[in-house]
């Protein structure tokens, strides 16, 4: 009983810290993206808006706008924070909210021409201007480096906490547009993507056994309840450290996981 309170502890410890540390981060970027675009007269979330509607497949789509539904999930939102928001921003001009002529009962969020300045001609100067500042010490290669360790990072904490399939649930709709965004040693669309998939679900695995709160490691040791668990985790550091080596090479030489698919499907 004493060993699953510690347990519990050590992982509300961990979840506690990560909670805050993502909290910190969200707040900063807040505050500093505000002051950088105050000026325009928008926020944020208001940015957040005015990008996804101007996205090119948002207005060569349906009725040119996204459903709130759709507007919604795609920036991660309560649909009633977003209501409020979008009456904002339709009181400022920025957008508007249309009845979507092939289901009446769906109201479609597109830019208005006002909007749209706002945000090609005002805002992305501005926007651009921000990035350059937060980012003037990095190279292209050190932002794309920078991103997968941030991404490996990540799926190791996250496997303190809660199992592969709900971290790649939540996840992966966010990270894997951005990982194919990027140029990744020259690998086009489909190769990028096996790539990206074989590394994420290696990371996923060595999160699940990472210290201090590895949950596979748990598991392992609650079968053998004679042994410590300081035992149990000097038998799984050698997986470990093999992983980690493992995922070191398939980042350093893509061709690791990808030449038996190309063998097999490239004509």
């Amino acid at each position: 009983m004493s060993i699953n309170k510690n347990q519990d502890f050590a992982r509300h410890e961990i979840a506690n810290r990560l909670f805050f540390r993502l909290y910190q981060c969200a707040n900063m970027l807040h505050k500093t993206g505000t002051k950088a675009v105050e000026s325009e007269g928008i926020t944020t979330q208001q940015w957040a808006v005015l990008g996804a509607l101007s996205r090119p497949e948002v207005a060569q789509g349906k009725g040119g706008g996204m459903s709130i539904g759709d507007l919604a999930r795609y920036l991660l939102m309560s649909r009633q924070n977003l209501a409020g928001l979008i009456t904002r921003m339709v009181r400022n001009g920025h957008i508007e909210v249309l009845t979507d002529e092939s289901n009446r009962r769906t109201k479609l969020v597109s830019l208005t021409t006002p909007g749209r300045k706002v945000w090609l001609k005002d805002a992305q100067p501005k926007i651009r201007a921000y990035y350059r500042a937060a980012l003037v010490d990095f190279s292209t290669g050190d932002l794309t480096h920078t991103l997968h360790a941030a991404i490996l990072a990540m799926y190791i904490l996250l496997g303190c906490v809660m199992d592969e399939l709900s971290m790649l649930l939540l996840t992966i709709p966010v990270i894997f547009p951005a990982v194919m965004s990027l140029e990744i040693y020259g690998l086009g669309p489909e190769m990028k993507a096996i790539w990206f998939g074989i590394l994420v679900l290696m990371t996923v695995g060595i999160g699940m056994i990472a210290p201090p709160v590895g949950l596979n490691v748990y598991v392992v040791n609650n079968l053998a309840k004679d042994v410590p668990m300081n035992e149990t985790y000097k038998g799984v550091f050698p997986f470990l450290a093999w992983d980690m080596i493992r995922v070191g090479l398939m980042l350093a030489f893509p061709i690791l996981s990808l030449g038996l698919v190309k063998l097999l499907f490239t004509r």
